[in-house]
């Protein structure tokens, strides 16, 4: 999250009658000249130039924003201003998600009065020519390091929204928003990649009503809508209470009817997983939250009784594998491959979404483990595979085929499976290359999966499905594969120069990857090339 200033979602009402209509900003602005002394029709202006999260604000004469009216500014990529003012103090200005504030002097263009930037929030918009001065402003917040801020601190963000039905409540996702606690005050902005919603889903039935409960003010908000989709595909990232779905403006409006305590909907929907989008806005901003609904079909069934729990027996440190024979791991047990000189380890289970044994679900859920395969002396290889329960799934990590059989125990009501319970059986055989023929074959990934990675919590990327064509040196295709589940693919193509070109997923802009250039040699010779989707999260 970053401050991101100013005024709130309202904008600011007052600015000095001097800035109406397409007047001229408030303070006298100069006439600029060409180098021989004639008129280009621009202007010189000092004020105070804000960076942040969706925030490019610059307030005209302002030593510390107090309030003042601020303009969204925009620069010509020739004018080099971001790194001309870096060069000036020091600072990138968009380096840190933090506000940062700096003393500028630029020669600009001002559009007329309309709505710009994020949520057009502000009421002009000033293009940059040239940067003349800069200087980093300090003393407008606590930052001793003298690296510029906003004069208060900023608002915490957008209220909880907890949804219940079915005789359960599940708090919502919150996804992008922009908040503020007041009109002078500065705000927190912040931007997520799809639609994150609740972990464990709402169940309820068809035509069940779902109330939602918050300290909004919906009744006030001069927008509020929601939107349903059924689920397609698997989340892109989670964590211990939430998910992240792929982005989508796909769904049907959906109807919700505000009360004194909130507002509700009914599930008019067919048995199934359902995506549930609100977003709102009211005085204080505008925010996005997310609902993972389950519908079942009928009446809910009682819940099962209680089933054992299991115990893990004591396990050595060190084990050895067999390429082709299924073994049995406790996380951070070091598997030791026979034929190949290197090691296998489990280093944890990021997600076990599964339903518990002792309870009815309409979703079965799903477990999520991370792996790490040593080749030595320099090959560290990290993929995490998704496994739906009763299933195996298995991923490619170069020349190896991974396949996860079973991961114990089955999660209860009792509460959260240590990570030093958990078993995971796995397989892991070598993949033979082709004999004949010249191609390149790869494995596709996505990541980071994490908003932050840190070392005692591994996020490593995971195997995606995806379309990569082959293009020669003239962008002509020569050839196209889609990658399994497992991100394996493989396409044939006599020796040359090539380009492989990685295909948007469903027509979105994340995630994305960048086309790599590659070379398929002489003879019988398959080029390795592993293809890097971002998924945009950081």
């Amino acid at each position: 999250a970053a401050a991101c200033g100013g005024d709130g979602a309202e904008g600011d009402a007052t600015a000095s009658p001097t800035a109406t209509g397409t007047a001229s900003p408030t303070a006298t602005p100069v006439d600029s000249t060409t180098g021989d002394g004639a008129s280009d029709g621009l202007v010189v202006l000092e004020g105070v130039f804000e960076t942040g999260f969706e925030h490019s604000a610059f307030y005209e004469g302002a030593r510390c924003p107090q309030g003042e009216e601020r303009w969204w500014v925009a620069w010509l990529p020739e004018s080099r201003f971001a790194e001309r003012l870096e060069e000036e103090t020091g600072l990138a200005p968009f380096a840190e998600p933090e506000v940062r504030a700096f003393g500028v002097t630029i020669r600009a263009e001002y559009s007329e009065r309309g709505e710009f930037g994020h949520l057009g929030q502000y009421q002009r918009e000033v293009t940059v020519h040239e940067l003349i001065e800069a200087a980093t402003l300090s003393g407008c917040d606590d930052d001793a390091s003298g690296g510029g801020g906003v004069a208060t601190d900023p608002s915490s963000g957008p209220p909880q929204v907890l949804a219940a039905g079915g005789g359960s409540e599940v708090a919502l996702g919150l996804g992008s928003y922009c908040w503020t606690a007041g009109a002078r005050q500065p705000g927190l902005c912040a931007d997520s990649v799809g639609i994150i919603t609740n972990a464990a889903p709402l169940q309820v039935l068809p035509d069940g009503t779902v109330e939602l409960t918050t300290s909004l003010d919906l009744a006030g908000a001069t927008q509020l809508g929601a939107r349903v989709q059924p689920v397609e595909g698997v989340p892109v990232a989670s964590g211990p209470d939430w998910l992240a779905w792929p982005p989508s403006r796909a769904g049907r409006p959906l109807d919700v009817t505000v009360g004194p305590a909130g507002a509700s909907f009914v599930a008019d929907l067919a048995p199934g997983r359902y995506l549930v989008t609100l977003f709102v806005v009211v005085a204080q901003g505008d925010a996005s939250y997310g609902l993972l609904l389950e519908v079942g079909s009928g009446s809910l069934p009682p819940p099962r009784m209680p089933q054992p729990t299991w115990t893990p027996g004591p396990t050595p440190w060190y084990v050895p594998l067999t390429l082709g024979v299924p073994i049995e791991l406790a996380i951070g047990q070091d598997a030791q491959i026979g034929t190949v000189s290197g090691e296998l380890h489990v280093t944890a289970v990021l997600q076990d979404s599964r339903c518990p044994s002792d309870a009815v679900c309409v979703w079965a859920g799903e477990v999520v483990v991370a792996f790490l395969l040593i080749l030595f002396p320099d090959s560290h290889i990290t993929r995490s595979i998704v496994v739906s329960p009763g299933g195996s799934a298995s991923a490619f990590l170069y020349e190896f085929r991974l396949t996860v059989l079973e991961v114990r125990p089955q999660p209860t009501t009792a509460g959260p499976i240590a990570q030093s319970d958990y078993r995971v059986t796995v397989r892991l055989d070598r993949v033979p290359m082709p004999s004949a023929g010249s191609g390149v074959w790869g494995t596709v990934t996505l990541g980071p999966l994490c908003p932050v990675q840190r070392e005692d919590q591994p996020c490593p990327d995971r195997s995606l499905a995806a379309t990569i064509v082959l293009r020669d040196a003239s962008g002509n295709e020569v050839g196209r594969a889609t990658s399994g589940s497992d991100g394996r693919y493989q396409i044939a193509a006599p020796p040359g120069d090539y380009i492989l070109d990685p295909q948007p997923l469903d027509g979105q802009q994340l995630p994305h990857a960048v086309p790599i250039e590659v070379t398929i040699k002489g003879g019988v010779y398959w080029a390795l090339v592993d293809i890097p989707y971002d998924s945009g999260i950081r």
